[in-house]
């Protein structure tokens, strides 16, 4: 295969033969110009050459790893059938502590017995945001609100003040993430969004700035 090349130096021109992918050493008939090239690869063969059956074998894991995350994370969550949340109280230490997040995955409340930990959010509150996450201590019948729940927090001597009714509840605890509210907070904190999002900003357009002033007029390189 011919390709032409052009001598960074003095512009001269030149043509060199070999095959595809092959790294030469050029030397300009004109200047003497030296340096390095590569002859490039045409579209089908660049991806002869760089797929392979692993790169194959690994986009079909990584696409198995999306939709197994998006069936059973992020659409519960997009349909509110799953609530990651933050504890930001230790009422429930020590099994559940400040700086834990809580997955709560919704639940018929009629299967909710005693010794469950529930998420619930009060109708009456004045910040209708917030939600707590305490153990279901007594199942009690109301005449007029039907089965409600009587809550506590591990670590709280007095029973909540309220019982829970069925509409109110958010879910069922199904497991405890340790930590890892902790490193939300951090992103959500003015440090946080320095480091996650400015700095690798700043980076990429550093790299950009970089490549631009690193163009050359040819693939030739200086050795």
């Amino acid at each position: 295969m011919k390709m032409r090349f052009a001598c960074p130096n003095c512009g001269t021109h030149k043509k060199i033969s070999g095959r595809r992918g092959k790294k030469i050493i050029l030397i300009c008939d004109k200047c003497n110009f030296k340096g390095r090239g590569t002859i490039p690869f045409t579209k089908n063969q660049f991806f002869k050459k760089n797929i392979s059956k692993r790169n194959v074998l690994t986009g079909i894991f990584g696409l198995l790893i999306f939709l197994l995350i998006f069936s059973f994370i992020i659409l519960p969550v997009i349909n509110g059938d799953m609530h990651f949340l933050t504890v930001q109280s230790g009422s429930m230490e020590p099994d559940i502590k400040v700086g834990d997040v809580v997955v709560s995955v919704k639940t018929n409340p009629r299967t909710i017995s005693v010794g469950d930990v529930i998420t619930y959010r009060y109708d009456d509150d004045r910040d209708p945001n917030r939600c707590f996450t305490h153990r279901v201590v007594e199942i009690v019948e109301l005449e007029n609100e039907g089965r409600t729940f009587q809550t506590k927090g591990d670590a709280n001597e007095d029973l909540d003040k309220r019982l829970v009714k069925m509409d109110e509840v958010i879910g069922r605890v199904s497991f405890v993430v340790p930590f890892l509210g902790h490193f939300g907070n951090f992103a959500r904190s003015i440090f946080g969004y320095i480091i996650f999002i400015l700095l690798p900003a700043l980076l990429i357009i550093v790299f950009e700035i970089y490549k631009i002033f690193n163009i050359k007029k040819s693939n030739i390189k200086k050795p």
